[in-house]
């Protein structure tokens, strides 16, 4: 089922490969209004469902999806960003043979990099997995020279999908097409087998006190808490620190969180330094059109609101 917008990578290669492949593709762009969505998928008899993580926390928490027993639902899956732990236990708690594919990939080397096998996902939670077949991808330092298990550095890809360049820029292409690769922009490390983690974008990584933290490790952990529906991580400017870990998180409905709690929860998982000094409670997250989490728009509303959040608080716009 197509539920993507077509303008973006992930949107257009679930049509191209579906035309490719000679497949039924169900298209039904109401990702808004999740029931609707399940209607067409039990109505269809869909097989398979692609989208980023929001769509699947509006199907799991916003409708009836998980009490459907859509018998031919056999595959889903998820790009544009890390696939939140409770989501993943709960479809395969819904469907257990469900195979659920946790992808990765850029505009720039249309459409897929790497894939993380379904049967990794339990040995391997937060894996963006291994490159495709005649991709490379490599864990580079500045100096571009490899970077050992478990350092983190910039994902660099090579292989026959990369772009030849942006039309009419060649500094810009200059800039990421290198004789390494493509520098994708990502910060990323590999484990001694090879499965690939990301940090976060490069622009992202926030420097705090001397310390580097990955908001992309800080969110899995927000989103393994209790009444925890959706979470943005970004840093933020501060006089003593340089930055400091901001938390914006929508609660699920009917559950009290509280900034203090949700602090006290983290220090089972994480370091003292990466715990968000800055938590905000919010009814949803920005979407970009592409339905990522908009994480310049936090950013803004980061930088002007002291946090915590009022009960009935208004989306982040």
């Amino acid at each position: 089922m197509a539920v993507l917008p077509w303008a973006y990578s992930y949107g257009n290669s679930v049509l191209l490969t579906h035309i490719a492949a000679g497949a039924r593709l169900v298209i039904d762009n109401r990702v808004n209004y999740p029931s609707t969505i399940v209607q067409t998928m039990a109505n269809e008899q869909v097989t398979g469902f692609s989208g980023v993580q929001s769509h699947y926390a509006l199907l799991v928490h916003k409708s009836d999806f998980c009490r459907r027993s859509l018998p031919r639902f056999r595959y889903a899956t998820c790009a544009g960003g890390p696939f939140a732990r409770p989501l993943i236990d709960t479809l395969r708690g819904t469907w257990p043979k469900l195979r659920i594919f946790c992808m990765y990939g850029q505009t720039e080397a249309s459409a897929r990099l790497s894939y993380l096998p379904p049967e990794h996902l339990d040995a391997r939670p937060g894996s963006i997995g291994v490159p495709i077949p005649g991709v490379e991808l490599r864990v580079l330092r500045p100096d571009g020279t490899e970077a050992p298990p478990r350092e983190v550095g910039e994902l660099v890809a090579r292989g026959p999908n990369i772009m030849s360049g942006y039309l009419n820029a060649p500094e810009k292409t200059a800039e990421v097409l290198r004789p390494e690769g493509l520098w994708t922009g990502d910060m990323a490390w590999r484990d001694e087998d090879g499965f690939l983690f990301i940090a976060g974008r490069k622009r992202d990584i926030i420097k705090t006190g001397g310390n580097r933290v990955s908001p992309q490790e800080v969110e899995e952990a927000v989103l393994r808490l209790d009444g925890v529906l959706e979470c943005a991580v970004v840093g933020v400017p501060d006089p003593l620190f340089g930055e400091a870990v901001s938390a914006t998180i929508v609660p699920r409905e009917g559950t009290a969180l509280s900034a203090k709690s949700v602090r006290q929860s983290l220090r089972a998982t994480l370091e003292p330094f990466k715990i968000p000094s800055r938590i905000e409670f919010v009814a949803g997250l920005p979407k970009t059109a592409a339905g990522k989490t908009d994480k310049d728009a936090i950013r803004r509303r980061a930088q002007e609101s002291p946090g915590e959040g009022l009960p009935g608080a208004a989306p982040v716009s």
